[in-house]
């Protein structure tokens, strides 16, 4: 494997893995973070987190939502964005908020709207299973033990896409969960207890929930992973590793000018925040003995934004194939340069 020397300040690690067509490979991924302010102004952050080398959950993984998804995966299709932090209401009486992101790129816009409600209830009465009246609205952290979904313990049932929500109600005479979602679409919101709800939220999804879950090919056999010693089987999808809802994919990898607009997640009442996102170079050295030094590019697949740190968090990464399983590339080395980037260096504390 090679040699990575990283004389810049951004987190990189280089690890094996295997590729789409599961051939073993290298792979690099750097993390670059920067500070925004909400007259959305970037900077670089003085201090760069690391990279998150695991998932890791708000409790029972079986029964939880994530709260923090692994960065060093070892490929993306394209890229996504997923978002931590809380909604805020823009008056004390408010019982709901509207947030929404929107990324806008050249010829294409993503946009996602969602509500954050105060706590209430599913209530039966003489026109069916309505809401009870809804509570003023604290700050609400955002995630998908709020939204729609959970377990049906009666039925012994659960909600494939969210066994963490709450609500969810399989029977259409029954309520066996009282509790309604905080988290909504607006068409969901505006309709009554509906079996077919989708869970709302921004946060990544385990790969353990649909539809996720489906995306990782036929299970190997035995003899293929002896073999190759790769996970996942013949027909993975080319986004097993994505880990944003559907509904944040992007149709391409991000290349910096990109429009970022953010509303409902500030407690300062502010009506929304736009930024742009950084234009950088996105190229390492890569040196082997005898050979002339070539640049290899990378691409950034991943937008993290956290809301509560005021942070936006670029991931990118390149994959760097190899002869075999034991094959250690030995005299190879991936060299980060110090300034990585025109905008680092003109924008570095």
């Amino acid at each position: 494997m090679p040699v990575l020397i990283n004389e810049s300040p951004f987190s990189a690690i280089l690890l094996p893995g295997w590729g789409l067509d599961r051939s073993f490979q290298s792979v690099l991924t750097v993390k670059v973070t920067c500070d925004f302010d909400l007259s959305g102004q970037l900077k670089l952050a003085k201090e760069q987190p690391e990279l998150v080398l695991e998932d890791s959950y708000r409790g029972d993984p079986t029964s939880s939502s994530l709260k923090q998804t692994c960065e060093t995966l070892p490929f993306k299709s394209n890229a996504e964005f997923y978002l931590y932090g809380k909604a805020y209401p823009q008056k004390i009486d408010d019982t709901l908020v509207t947030t929404s992101t929107q990324l806008q790129g050249e010829g294409w816009a993503v946009k996602k709207t969602l509500l954050v409600l105060g706590d209430h209830q599913w209530q039966r009465g003489l026109s069916g299973i309505t809401r009870s009246k809804i509570a003023f609205l604290e700050p609400t952290e955002l995630h998908y033990e709020l939204a729609y979904g959970g377990i049906d313990e009666k039925n012994s049932e659960y909600f494939s896409s969210n066994p963490a929500g709450c609500g969810y109600n399989p029977s259409s005479w029954r309520v066996n969960d009282t509790r309604a979602p905080q988290i909504e679409y607006e068409a969901t919101f505006k309709a009554h207890l509906n079996r077919h709800n989708r869970p709302a939220g921004y946060g990544p999804i385990p790969p353990n929930w649909l539809p996720r879950a489906m995306r990782y090919g036929c299970v190997p056999t035995a003899q293929e992973l002896n073999r190759t010693l790769c996970p996942w089987g013949e027909g993975v999808d080319p986004r097993a590793h994505h880990c944003a809802p559907d509904d944040q994919q992007l149709p391409t990898f991000l290349l910096g000018g990109e429009k970022l607009y953010l509303e409902g997640f500030f407690a300062e009442g502010v009506q929304g925040v736009n930024l742009q996102l950084p234009n950088w170079t996105s190229q390492v050295h890569y040196l082997k003995e005898r050979v002339p030094p070539a640049l290899l590019d990378l691409v950034c697949d991943t937008l993290v934004i956290d809301t509560e740190q005021r942070q936006l968090s670029l991931i990118y990464r390149t994959a760097l194939p190899t002869d075999g399983l034991l094959s250690s590339q030995e005299g190879c080395w991936l060299l980060i340069p110090e300034g990585f980037g025109p905008f680092f260096r003109e924008n570095a504390c």
